[in-house]
């Protein structure tokens, strides 16, 4: 995802756990599968992720459909060329089931 958390790429199995089919969770904002209350900690959290090269750990209820389910989210961030700047990549970990 890019700063912003638009996911600008996705697996099968972030597809599966999110709800939606690939090509829709591409572009839309990741902070949109936050539940409202925590949209705010996820964005500051995905900040400085962003900003320092060290991993960080994300630990948030989020929502695919409606429904809710505790995920461990593990973030890092790369540049992935000069240009488009830096990029976050995510583990998400569905602690539910």
């Amino acid at each position: 995802m890019d700063p912003h958390s638009l996911i600008e790429e996705v697996n099968q199995t972030a597809s599966t756990m999110l709800g939606l089919q690939r090509p829709r969770l591409t572009g839309r904002r990741f902070s949109l599968f936050v539940i409202p209350k925590y949209r705010v900690h996820f964005s500051a959290r995905l900040k400085r992720t962003m900003e320092e090269p060290d991993q960080r750990n994300i630990e948030l209820l989020t929502r695919p459909d409606g429904s809710t389910f505790w995920t461990h989210l593990e973030g890092r961030a790369f540049c992935k060329d000069s240009y488009s700047g830096a990029r976050c990549r995510v583990t998400v970990l569905n602690l539910s089931v």
